[in-house]
């Protein structure tokens, strides 16, 4: 019997957008890891590396320094990948 003020939130239901992850396969292994780790929902939007996409006028908008990682999450623009993790660490703890 559960507390009447104890109310439980799964992690999709906390989302209110889908967060967006900008990267390659390599660059986005760790921050991968913490949004599958903490079931959120998410879209993968690929930079080519290797063709350059990451020096785009439309990249650097993102990340002035064309580097990947980039989540953005409603809006909101974080880059590097351990400050992706705890930045969605924080978010879902926040939450629960």
């Amino acid at each position: 019997m559960s507390h009447p003020n104890n109310t439980s939130l799964d992690n999709h239901s906390i989302r209110k957008m889908v967060l967006k992850l900008y990267g390659s396969a390599m660059s986005t292994s760790r921050v991968l890891v913490t949004i599958l780790e903490k079931e959120l929902p998410y879209e993968l939007i690929f930079i080519d590396i290797a063709k350059g996409d990451q020096k785009s006028e439309s990249y650097l908008k993102l990340q002035p320094f064309g580097k990947v990682p980039v989540l953005e999450d409603d809006g909101f623009l974080i880059f590097e990948s351990r400050a992706i993790c705890k930045y969605l660490a924080r978010q879902v703890q926040g939450h629960q």
